[in-house]
């Protein structure tokens, strides 16, 4: 996977819902040279101040991901539904015993529910397999 933002993409593997990208934002920047903690960056008021974006900044410093073996479920994601539902919110709607686009729609209104702070944006992939 090639990153640059706040999206998020994430691995969804027994039970477990494992951030596979790392966010382009000023806070996060803070917390990876320990200015921040995790938590503190959280409710900061500058979280969502992008330190690189796709037609914003040049250049691009893209990251790239790679995982390797089997996983339930890809999914993609706009920070407004990581910022409304938390990570639990989330793995009790990856498994429910619906279909992709039921388990879709389903985070989509809760997001809205919640708030829905920013665009909400939810691409979800499941029984994909990588091999090497």
């Amino acid at each position: 996977i090639s990153h640059v933002g706040d999206s998020r993409a994430y691995i969804f593997c027994n039970h477990q819902l494992i951030q596979i990208t790392e966010d382009d934002t000023l806070v996060n920047d803070l917390v990876k040279k320990g200015y921040l903690t995790a938590n503190q960056a959280k409710n900061h008021p500058k979280k969502n101040i992008l330190s690189q974006a796709v037609g914003v900044t040049t250049p691009l410093n893209i990251s790239f991901h790679k995982y390797s073996g089997d996983f339930d479920a890809l999914l993609l994601c706009s920070d407004g539904l990581y910022n409304s539902l938390n990570n639990d919110e989330i793995v009790e709607i990856l498994e429910l015993t619906t279909n992709v686009k039921e388990k879709t729609s389903t985070m989509l209104q809760q997001a809205r529910m919640l708030g829905g702070y920013d665009n909400i944006s939810v691409l979800l992939v499941e029984g994909a397999e990588v091999n090497e």
